[in-house]
C-alpha cells in the first residue's frame, strides 16, 4: 500500500543526513494546522468549519502540519488529517483532537538523536499534553501563551499576563538610546585606532574606550 507519509519522512530524513553539522544549531519542529476548502460534500472527514483566512464558515478539511527548519532549509515531515467526531464512526477510528494529533507526531518523531530539537506551537498548542510530549522526548519548546493561562513555577501558580509583565519587562526607551550611542561610539573608535599610528593618540583612544 502506497503510504506517502512514510516517503516523506525518509526524504526529510536523508535530507537532515546531508545537512548535519556539529555545530548545525537547532532543529526546529514547526507545528501549525491549516484548513482546506472543498466543494464537494461527499468526501471522507470533510465537514464544517470557520475558514480562519477568510473569516466565513465554510466546507472543508482542517489538517496538522509539521515541518523542521535547519540551519536555514524548511524541510517537511508530515500531515495529519483532523476528522471530526461525527465522522469517525463511518472511518472506523477513534477521535483525536488537534492537541492530540500534535502530541502524537512529537512522540512518534523519529528523529536523529544527535538533534538538538525545539518545538514551535503558537498558542493553541500550548497544552498539558503536547508539553508532556515534549518532555518525554526532552526536547525544548518554544509557544505563545495567552494572557488567561495559568502555569505553575516551584509548585506556586501564576497567571500568564501578569507574571510576563514582569519578566519580559523593557528597560525605558530613553535608557535603550543612550545604549545605542555608547555602542556605536566604542565601534566608531575602535574603527579609527585601526588607522591611527601615532602612539599618544592611541593612548587617548584607549583611554576613551576604557572609559
Amino acid at each position: 500500500m502506497w503510504d506517502e507519509s512514510a516517503v516523506l519522512r525518509d526524504i526529510a530524513l536523508a535530507t537532515l543526513k546531508r545537512l548535519y553539522r556539529k555545530r548545525g544549531g537547532p532543529c526546529y519542529f514547526i507545528l501549525d494546522d491549516t484548513q482546506v476548502l472543498k466543494r464537494a460534500k461527499k468526501m471522507e472527514a470533510v465537514g464544517r468549519l470557520y475558514h480562519h483566512a477568510t473569516g466565513r464558515y465554510g466546507t472543508g478539511h482542517t489538517i496538522l502540519k509539521v515541518c523542521l527548519w535547519y540551519r536555514g532549509v524548511t524541510v517537511p515531515w508530515g500531515s495529519w488529517l483532523y476528522v471530526k467526531k461525527d465522522a469517525v464512526s463511518r472511518l472506523r477510528q477513534p477521535f483525536r483532537t488537534l492537541t492530540e494529533l500534535a502530541a502524537e507526531a512529537i512522540r512518534n518523531a523519529s528523529l536523529p538523536e544527535r538533534l538538538r530539537v525545539v518545538v514551535l506551537f503558537d498558542a493553541y498548542y500550548l497544552c498539558r499534553g503536547v508539553v508532556k510530549a515534549c518532555a518525554a522526548r526532552k526536547w525544548h519548546f518554544i509557544g505563545v501563551g495567552r494572557g488567561n493561562r495559568s502555569f505553575r513555577i516551584h509548585g506556586q501558580k501564576k497567571r500568564m499576563d501578569r507574571y510576563g509583565s514582569n519578566v519580559l519587562r523593557l528597560a525605558p526607551i530613553s535608557h535603550l538610546k543612550a545604549l545605542m550611542r555608547r555602542t556605536l561610539w566604542h565601534q566608531a573608535l575602535k574603527d579609527i585606532a585601526r588607522h591611527v599610528h601615532d602612539k599618544p593618540v592611541l593612548r587617548r583612544l584607549e583611554k576613551l574606550l576604557a572609559a
